[in-house]
């Protein structure tokens, strides 16, 4: 239960007051008591004229003196402010400093000293500090004012952020001043503005001092040839000029209902493009505009003109409207239209009734080849590169607050790129609005391969555009993605079926249910107990190759947050090639091959892929890195698959493959030395999550051998594998790197360096730390006549790191090497300067000789470019 709590001490002549609660504690302490606190609480709100305090008849009821030095600290003291207004905000721990005090007259001070931040209604205050002192408080005859805020970040109506704000105000009696610097860095923009001025009883009488913008490159100077005034009835500018060089900004008159001097404003030579820098447009504007009050209802009639507009670098043409007042039916008409090239792509004209507060709209405007290139900036976080032209008529009534929609239009030679999807479509068909709905009746869409979709359906033009479309799609490209664009889930598929989409067009979603026909599509599974270093790959190919894209995705940074999500019901045709990557993303582990599966897949943005459903292959291989080693590609075994049930790491794999290949083995006879070629069968077995399945391998040799000595003894390894794991690991690396059936019984020679080098390697080699294996194996299948063995042309260079990786020990054996005639001692002596020294001995062989070169070495790196 919340619980506050009052208490209160004597310190000498002070009194000491405190409040503590979950919202906020107070402090207050000072030469005070509760009642005369109160007594001063009903006088303030017993004072009519607080502006004339001393010109009171009944001063001699003035409560006596007090003075109080406050604190507050707002713990929690949002949540209390949310019950009288939800739009204030204050950070937690924030604390206020002052004092509040009477002798005669009243003294406040206000001060934060420690930068928090302060919200109301739309605006947000960051990092702002505040010291305010109001000097008679209640009496603007001798009040003096002294306020200093600053502000590290603004924001104003969560749409544009100021990054520093620095005031200060100075009022004395009835005068004032005030300076005021504005600055916004990512535009390298300071507004530096001064002022002074007199406050009266009817009006605030303002003399603007020299000021200046400075923004993207260019200084305006800001400046009035005249006090400007502004009272209850009126706001009277005088001749206010903003210029750089020849463009202009100027506003003078009287802003009031009378048409005598009403406010004008004239804009020159004005550069648009900064306005314009969310959408990447550019244009020059000019204006004669006039402006007053009918009825407390703002009017504003005149000219504006845009010219040689641009979005993107497209060219749009030049846009004019003119406003004009009819006196006899108390209306604005309106008249306007964007011409390029001598045409006029867009015609607007009707009328705006301003006293009327239903049924005050009337405009008619008209399509002539318009240029969709328009649509690009307001739909830029779902769709791009929209292109074509439109025509025909739309009407617009209603009220501005509520206006209605109607009439219809087609599309022709149309384009549009849906970003997510990364597909791009013509688009043709007609339109129709009603009451603020458009009505599509068979809207055409084809890829670049003639697959196509027709969609019928509606689309809201308020609430976010609601969309409600649903068709058939024929071989269309669905997805056209890489892992530029989604680092999750990326490809590029076809497919036939059925679609439906549905959502606002920030939040659509897509369902579709459909065969896929050829393209790929990639799929990566970040491991949950390692997501950001381990990532695993599932990719389907299909039987038509696709180059992916090098071009990299660009964000714009102006476009708005978009969130799309896609739901696939996939039915994966027999036809399909598909491809599965085990390991990270750079990992040559495969399962590839042909089957069939139904699979649901769903993906969106700011989302992880999930899918559900089960791929079963009818053939096929599988590559895999034997032991982390070496890579073979094994024979899948009909009935393999892969079943998912969540998100990609939770998928199951459950492969059978074998490896076949010819090995050697010597004859168990004394008296024979020869080798006879065997055919060895090496079977895998992968079951477990896709991130990391468990393998497990084994071996048989399937063909009899005329030899029975060599038949027994091929039955014996096949049993002693059964049994001795270690001893299967031994000979599984022996046939696939030496292509030796591995024989404990029989080692001498390289026969034993051969064995050593196995049992090196099955002892999991790979997880050593420091130790760096340099190979240079050059091993094939050799004839029994011939005398070589197979490792006498491997070279094994065993390298040692230490000091910081700075000395390096290294030796080699095989290949007329042995670890005392071919060794390498280096140390580098400087990173920054490439140097280093090095000791060597390597063997040479020279006609039949074998010689030993011993050398030293010092090395000196240099770039010139």
């Amino acid at each position: 239960m919340k619980q506050i709590t009052i208490g209160s001490a004597q310190n000498g002549e002070e009194n000491i007051l405190t409040l503590t609660s979950p919202f906020m504690d107070c402090r207050l302490k000072g030469v005070f008591t509760p009642e005369g606190l109160g007594s001063h609480i009903k006088h303030l709100m017993s004072i009519r004229d607080v502006a004339d305090l001393t010109n009171r008849a009944d001063q001699a009821t003035i409560p006596t003196k007090f003075s109080i030095h406050y604190t507050i600290n707002c713990k929690k003291v949002s949540a209390l402010l949310n019950w009288f207004y939800t739009d204030l905000y204050i950070s937690p721990e924030t604390t206020f400093l002052g004092q509040l005090r009477y002798d005669h007259a009243y003294y406040f001070s206000l001060e934060l000293p420690t930068a928090s931040t302060i919200c109301f209604k739309q605006l947000s205050l960051e990092k702002t500090k505040i010291h305010l002192t109001i000097n008679h408080l209640t009496n603007h005859i001798k009040r003096l004012v002294r306020l200093n805020f600053s502000s590290e970040k603004l924001n104003w109506n969560k749409k544009i952020q100021t990054d520093h704000l620095a005031l200060q105000l100075l009022i004395d009696k009835n005068t004032f001043t005030m300076s005021n610097t504005l600055s916004c860095q990512p535009h390298h923009s300071t507004l530096s503005l001064k002022c002074s001025g007199t406050l009266m009883q009817d009006a605030i009488y303002i003399d603007l001092l020299p000021s200046c913008l400075k923004t993207h490159g260019k200084i305006w100077t800001i400046q009035t040839e005249q006090t400007s005034v502004i009272s209850k009835t009126a706001i009277d500018i005088g001749n206010l000029s903003i210029a750089s060089g020849n463009e202009g900004l100027f506003i003078g008159g009287k802003l009031s209902e009378s048409t005598d001097n009403p406010l004008h404003c004239t804009i020159r030579n004005l550069t648009v493009d900064h306005f314009l820098e969310a959408v990447q447009g550019a244009g020059t504007m000019d204006a004669q505009l006039l402006a007053y009050l009918r009825k407390g209802h703002f009017i504003t009639t005149g000219t504006l003109s845009l010219k040689e507009c641009t979005i993107k670098n497209h060219p749009i043409g030049s846009f004019t409207t003119k406003v004009d007042w009819d006196s006899s039916e108390n209306k604005l008409t309106l008249g306007g239209m964007l011409q390029k090239a001598g045409q006029q792509l867009l015609q607007v004209h009707g009328y705006y009734y301003p006293e009327k507060q239903q049924d005050n709209l009337n405009i008619s405007v008209g399509f002539n080849k318009m240029d969709l290139y328009l649509l690009n900036p307001l739909v830029t976080s779902v769709c791009s590169e929209i292109k074509g032209e439109i025509n025909g008529n739309f009407q617009v009534t209603g009220s501005l607050n509520e206006p209605k929609l109607n009439g219809k239009a087609t599309i022709d030679k149309g384009q549009l790129k849906i970003n997510y999807l990364n597909t791009l479509y013509q688009v043709t068909g007609e339109i129709k609005a009603n009451q603020n709905v458009l009505y599509i009746n068979q809207l055409y869409l084809q890829d670049a391969q003639k697959g196509h979709a027709h969609l019928s359906g509606t689309i809201g033009i308020q609430n976010g555009f609601p969309l409600m479309l649903s068709g058939k799609v024929e071989q269309l490209h669905l997805l056209n993605t890489s892992q530029s664009d989604n680092i999750d889930f990326y490809g590029n598929i076809y497919a036939s079926g059925t679609v439906q989409i549905q959502g606002p067009i920030k939040d659509v979603i897509i369902h579709m249910h459909a065969k896929t026909h050829k393209g790929t599509f990639t799929i990566i599974t970040h491991d949950k107990e390692n997501i950001e270093n381990t990532t695993q790959l599932v990719r389907f190919i299909y039987n038509k190759e696709h180059k992916p894209s090098n071009q990299l995705s660009i964000k714009d940074p102006y476009q708005d947050k978009a969130a799309v999500k896609l739901i696939l019901g996939l039915t994966i045709l027999p036809n399909v090639k598909t491809k599965v990557l085990f390991g990270s993303y750079n990992s040559n582990d495969m399962i590839q091959g042909t089957g069939e599966g139904n699979i649901q897949l769903e993906i969106g943005t700011n989302r992880k892929p999930y899918l559900l459903g089960n791929y079963r292959f009818k053939s096929g291989t599988c590559t895999v890195s034997v032991y982390n080693l070496i890579q073979k590609t094994f024979t899948i075994t009909p009935n393999s698959q892969v079943t998912f049930n969540g998100y990609p790491q939770e998928g199951i794999v459950d492969i059978k493959a074998t490896y076949k290949q010819m090995a050697f083995i010597a004859d168990p006879s004394e008296e024979r030395n020869d080798k006879e070629s065997v055919q060895v069968e090496i079977s895998l077995s992968a079951y477990g999550k896709l991130v990391n399945p468990s393998i497990i391998y084994g071996i048989r040799f399937p063909l009899k051998s005329v030899n029975a000595q060599i038949n027994t003894k091929l039955e014996e390894c096949y049993s002693q594998a059964l049994l001795d794991k270690n001893y299967l690991n031994k000979q599984i690396l022996s046939l696939l790197i030496a292509k030796k059936v591995y024989d404990v019984k029989n080692i001498n020679g390289w026969d034993a360096l051969s064995a050593s080098i196995n049992d090196l390697i099955a002892q999991q080699i790979q997880n050593w730390t420091n130790i760096e294996i340099e190979t240079d194996l050059d091993i094939n299948a050799w004839k029994k006549n011939e005398e070589t063995h197979p490792l006498q042309k491997t070279k094994i260079k065993v390298s040692y790191l230490f000091l910081s990786n700075h000395l390096k020990l290294s030796s080699a054996f095989g290949r007329y090497s042995n670890l005392f005639n071919d060794w390498e001692i280096s140390y580098q002596i400087s990173k920054a300067h490439n140097m280093s020294f090095k000791l060597y001995q390597q063997p040479i062989e020279n006609i039949g000789e074998k010689i030993e070169l011993f050398g030293i070495s010092l090395s000196y790196t240099k770039q010139f470019w």
